[in-house]
């Protein structure tokens, strides 16, 4: 489907219903802003069709989607967004591009009872409900648009290689998939690499609560290059490690040892830097010796996901696409200093490439020196968390400090 084009009009309203949603986020340094009901009304009216066409399958689609998600989520924010009308509206939205779980979240934070009053409209959002409704693992999940893609993919393929941007719900989706094959199959054994050790704890504690909640308790979840001492009694577990606990795994495990299933989270390091290669090698030795081991790749920015299919040989008996379509909203906000102002900033926020001036704002701190933790400490809210990028660990413990 070809994606909807928009007007002038709404191009300005859309920016500016963002630039005003970053703004209330800080009342400390902009004023309460406000905007005329008739352009929530016109922006909401256009969200509706945009959200027709958008689909995360090509960049243009993605991108009608990504403007009706934010219309949809933002103009809640504003003097209308507590009227049952634009409540409705918002649900035929995020039903519309798929976004199950967004509208779970609206649904609880204002109650499911907002109906759209034409019956059509109405049975349009069930019908797409029911689409993307999980079955077969004892939960009533519903998923969006791309995780319901995906899961057909990986019940239809040996091989799968996916690329979709952070936060898309690759990894969630992957563990369902571990899950149905955990209760289907007689013995299945998986290993699922992730690139660091502080993911391999992540990732451990959500798969163990995952099997919890599915009564799968005793198939164990394994963070060590071991095999246990029962193995010959043990049909069903899952390793979660990095590549260099596998090749440990691989050179003292147990000859009678099998994987089922590789799944390679941040696969797009394949081939890239050392242990990008470290990673390649390793999964080739794998696979040589548990050929018949389904393979799952999942990257977050890689345009050509079928190159890791074609790396392994495993492209014909595979499937790859590309989402393009994030499900949450994100601000791209750019601090600069003032000249001959030492606690001053200019603010600016990035929309779709665009630069939009939100100001100068006054700092309770110099802007200059040692600044990052200053910033994660002014500009988080206390029930919410930041995180600094810092080159070296010990720079980390400088910036931790100085918060």
């Amino acid at each position: 489907m070809t994606a909807f084009t928009t007007t002038e009009k709404f191009e300005r309203i859309y920016r500016s219903l963002l630039v005003a949603d970053v703004q209330q986020e800080f009342p400390q340094f902009f004023p309460i802003p406000t905007l005329p009901q008739e352009d929530l009304a016109y922006a909401l009216s256009v969200a509706t069709r945009l959200a027709l066409s958008g689909a995360g399958d090509s960049p243009e689609n993605a991108h009608a989607g990504r403007q009706a998600y934010e219309v949809a989520i933002r103009s809640l924010n504003f003097a209308n967004g507590s009227t049952s009308t634009t409540r409705a509206l918002c649900r035929l939205i995020l039903s519309r591009i798929g976004n199950f779980p967004a509208r779970s979240l609206l649904d609880k934070q204002t109650g499911p009872d907002e109906a759209v009053r034409d019956p059509f409209l109405g049975l349009e959002m069930l019908v797409r409900e029911h689409e993307n409704k999980l079955r077969g693992t004892g939960a009533e999940t519903v998923l969006t648009d791309f995780q319901v893609r995906l899961i057909r993919a990986l019940e239809a393929n040996k091989s799968v290689s996916v690329s979709a941007p952070t936060s898309a719900g690759k990894s969630f989706t992957l563990e369902i998939e571990l899950l149905r094959r955990l209760k289907d199959e007689e013995s299945y054994v998986a290993v699922v690499i992730v690139p660091t050790r502080a993911l391999i704890r992540q990732v451990t504690f959500d798969l163990i609560s995952i099997l919890r909640d599915h009564d799968l308790t005793s198939v164990p979840v394994l963070s060590a290059p071991i095999t246990p001492t029962d193995l010959a009694q043990i049909k069903k577990m899952i390793y979660i490690l990095t590549q260099e606990r596998l090749a440990t795994l691989l050179t003292s495990g147990d000859a009678a040892l099998n994987v089922d299933a590789i799944v390679v989270d941040e696969a797009h390091e394949i081939g890239e830097s050392v242990r990008g290669q470290t990673l390649e090698r390793v999964l080739a030795i794998t696979l040589r010796r548990f050929p018949s081991s389904r393979l799952f790749f999942s990257s977050p920015l890689r345009s050509n996901p079928e190159f890791l299919l074609q790396v392994f040989g495993r492209e014909e008996a595979g499937e790859h696409f590309v989402e393009h379509l994030s499900p949450v909203p994100q601000n791209l906000i750019n601090v600069h200093k003032v000249p001959a102002k030492t606690q001053a900033a200019r603010v600016e926020l990035v929309i779709d490439k665009t630069i939009v001036q939100l100001g100068n704002i006054e700092l309770p701190f110099k802007f200059r020196g040692s600044y990052m933790g200053k910033f994660a400490f002014k500009f988080t809210k206390p029930d919410d968390t930041s995180i600094v990028y810092c080159n070296t660990p010990s720079a980390a413990d400088k910036v931790a400090l100085a918060g």
